[in-house]
């Protein structure tokens, strides 16, 4: 792929990677790259290419974005959002989220929410 299809090809990456719907898991599959036409080993190295970190490390960054937008905008419950985000174990996006926020999903609902 020349260079300057590059940035076309990231964009359509990550325009994927943050508009799955609710139940959809976000992963490095032939099935996302089917759109962008490229191969899954192709993509991951690109990735990392271009923006020095690898795709997993962006995706759990939209992850927690999104969760910590749910957290502090719904009612839902922390399991439900959990889901919705691409962690179907609550144990392990409680792990996931205190290890980046240093605090617990229902800590950081707790102090962002307004009434």
């Amino acid at each position: 792929m020349p260079f300057t299809s590059y940035p076309v090809a990231l964009i359509a990456v990550f325009n994927f990677a943050s508009s799955t719907g609710p139940s959809e898991m976000i992963t490095v599959s032939p099935l996302l790259w089917e759109d962008v036409i490229l191969s899954t080993s192709y993509i991951s190295r690109f990735i990392k290419q271009a923006t020095g970190r690898k795709f997993s490390e962006i995706l759990a960054e939209l992850r927690l974005e999104k969760a910590k937008k749910l957290l502090r905008s719904s009612n839902l419950k922390i399991t439900q959002i959990a889901e919705q985000v691409g962690y179907p174990n609550l144990q392990y996006f409680t792990r996931v989220f205190t290890g980046q926020m240093n605090m617990t999903p229902a800590e950081y609902r707790k102090i962002t929410t307004y009434f």
